[in-house]
């Protein structure tokens, strides 16, 4: 866990955060800050395991910790935060086949991919909001049918 420690301590990655959290400061739901992203690696670690799909760790923590860094952005952010998230993934030396892994996980963002790793960040996303228990309920701009009414396992 090394690297993504180093990439929760990088400054840039560290002014992308605080400007998403500055953003949604009157956001009344489903905020976009790292309690958000780790609650997202959390599970999607949980969920490899109960389905022993094999993914390391820090892979799927890394995934989850850069899977919204562009939602400062205006427009869809998930090809923002591929690309957001390239430059840390190179400089602190991850390989190859773990960038692409990581990078095609986000950029699927908010749909179920074709690859196993892609729609396992994917249902973690998902799973990570606790609807039922949501204030805002009636603000939300989610359908009912893609709310968590219940706890999910």
């Amino acid at each position: 866990m090394k690297r993504l420690n180093q990439i929760l301590h990088d400054q840039e990655y560290r002014s992308l955060i605080e400007r998403i959290e500055t953003l949604e400061t009157d956001r009344l739901f489903c905020k976009h800050d790292v309690a958000h992203f780790l609650d997202v690696a959390r599970i999607a670690y949980i969920l490899n395991l109960q389905e022993k799909l094999g993914y390391d760790m820090e892979i799927i923590y890394t995934a989850a910790v850069l899977h919204d860094i562009g939602r400062a952005h205006h427009g869809e952010h998930a090809p923002v935060s591929a690309d957001m998230a390239l430059p840390l993934l190179q400089k602190y030396g991850y390989s190859p086949e773990e960038t692409a892994l990581i990078i095609n996980s986000i950029r699927s963002h908010g749909k179920s991919g074709s690859h196993p790793f892609d729609d396992l960040i994917f249902r973690a996303d998902k799973r990570s909001r606790l609807c039922f228990r949501c204030h805002e309920q009636q603000e939300c701009y989610w359908p009912p049918g893609q709310k968590n009414e219940n706890l999910l396992v």
